[in-house]
């Protein structure tokens, strides 16, 4: 039978309809349990044979290690990015250090303006990667060209060589961010791919068993499903809804630099707030906050820093003195790649 208890007793603790295609991730592992456990008992009651009967077998076990793949590739994107954005940071602090030393050289023969123009050296130092990408690019140009005609207003070759090798680097750890970045699309469509085959066959082996025990038949519990008498009906208090159900404001605005900004409100009798977040369709979701202030003297918005390219899914929740959980709140924000100039 598995390693799910099959009893009946009490019912199933998080399933609350039938309609398993729009299950949380932790509704269809229940569900998915409960049907891998317990399916070969039925299968010939229900007529579910041959692929059906192996997918429904295993199906448990292929959910989970989809959502593992998911968050293996995600943590090691994640990571990526994180290394990503260390080499931006190193080479913004590196160029602002070689440029100073190139105009020192510079001045000391003379100062014209049209000159460290053409070393792109006009305007900010730049702090991101397509800003870099192009400043150092023209420099590079610019310095082999003057090189050529034996100007000395360049830097040594060993100061120019160390300044290309950390550009190189940072281009490097771009790409293995986007590769990164791209196997995790991969396993989350894989994940998302896997979901909707199962609520195929969840449709299929539930039409099959009413058709065999009728709709309000408790056998249905031990297939992931309910009987149409335990059905949840709209309109009434859910199994499992909080005590506290206010919801709080909740607003999350991208900053720039893989910086996320997510601003929550004040609610009656708040004392404590919990952020968590996913990519969204995925309902994986990581506390990223715990034990949030509430009250209004220091409540500040929670800034999400070092996030990926994509979309996110944030949801909020805070807890009341008896410790009781507020409804979620939930805001989403896109990420944007960073598009080299």
């Amino acid at each position: 039978m598995g390693d799910v208890p099959n009893s009946i007793d009490g019912g199933n603790q998080m399933i609350k309809n039938n309609n398993n295609s729009h299950d949380t991730q932790g509704e269809r592992i229940e569900r998915l349990a409960l049907l891998s456990a317990n399916i070969d008992d039925f299968a010939d009651d229900v007529g579910v044979a041959g692929d059906r009967l192996t997918a429904a077998q295993t199906a448990k076990e292929d959910y989970l290690n989809a959502i593992a793949e998911a968050g293996v590739q995600d943590g090691q994107m994640d990571e990526a990015f994180e290394e990503f954005k260390k080499s931006v940071d190193d080479l913004t602090k590196h160029y602002a250090k070689a440029k100073d030393h190139l105009l020192a050289i510079i001045w000391e023969l003379d100062k014209p303006d049209d000159f460290i123009e053409a070393y792109g050296f006009c305007g900010r130092s730049p702090y991101r990667y397509p800003g870099l990408l192009a400043k150092i690019k023209t420099w590079k140009s610019n310095h082999y060209t003057l090189v050529a005609a034996g100007d000395e207003r360049v830097l040594t070759d060993a100061a120019m060589v160390n300044l290309l090798a950390k550009y190189d680097a940072m281009d490097a750890l771009r790409t293995v961010a986007y590769v990164e970045k791209h196997e995790s699309n991969l396993a989350y469509a894989a994940l998302h791919e896997l979901y909707d085959a199962h609520t195929k066959l969840m449709d299929f082996i539930y039409t099959g068993a009413v058709l065999a025990w009728g709709d309000d038949d408790s056998r249905l519990r031990l297939l992931g499903f309910l009987p149409s008498s335990e059905v949840h009906t709209p309109g009434q208090p859910e199994p499992g809804t909080p005590v506290h159900p206010e919801e709080a404001d909740f607003a999350g605005n991208f900053l720039g630099q893989e910086t996320v900004e997510l601003i929550y409100g004040g609610a009656v009798g708040a004392v404590k707030g919990t952020i968590r977040r996913a990519k969204s369709g995925a309902a994986n979701y990581v506390i990223i906050a715990r034990g949030l202030p509430m009250d209004d003297e220091n409540r500040v918005p929670f800034r999400d820093t070092h996030v990926g390219p994509g979309e996110y899914m944030y949801e909020f929740i805070y807890y009341n003195e008896a410790q009781e959980p507020s409804l979620p709140s939930y805001t989403t924000v896109t990420v944007p790649e960073e598009v080299p100039v």
